[in-house]
């Protein structure tokens, strides 16, 4: 079973893909909604599963699917271990990156926030 916090990270990593697949099936609104409330640190995992399951059933038959079943399975062991030095600022994501330049660290799309040092 994965925790809340490798569900985090994995919506984190696939940022990018899940903002563009939301507006492309019809959850823009939502989309922005929902991250606003991420971002103010009241929305749940939960919220983000029923929101992934929609977007992917609103997707069905189609080739650009955010994935199949349950949305954070997906995640690989082998990304989970991987160490990169910086974590999540808000302690709610087991997102680890290392950082793009030697002064920059990496910025986490989910919360609009710098990643903190290990």
């Amino acid at each position: 079973m994965l925790t809340d916090s490798t569900k985090w990270a994995t919506i984190c990593e696939d940022y990018d893909k899940i903002r563009v697949d939301a507006f492309a099936f019809g959850y823009g609104d939502v989309w922005e909604e929902l991250m606003d409330s991420t971002r103010s640190g009241s929305a749940k995992i939960s919220d983000w599963a029923k929101f992934l399951s929609d977007v992917n059933n609103a997707a069905e038959g189609s080739q650009n699917i955010i994935s199949k079943g349950d949305p954070f399975q997906r995640r690989s062991a082998a990304l989970h271990a991987m160490s990169g030095g910086f974590v999540c600022a808000t302690g709610r994501c087991d997102r680890s990156a290392s950082p793009l330049t030697a002064t920059m660290p990496p910025q986490c799309p989910l919360f609009d926030r710098p990643m903190a040092q290990d």
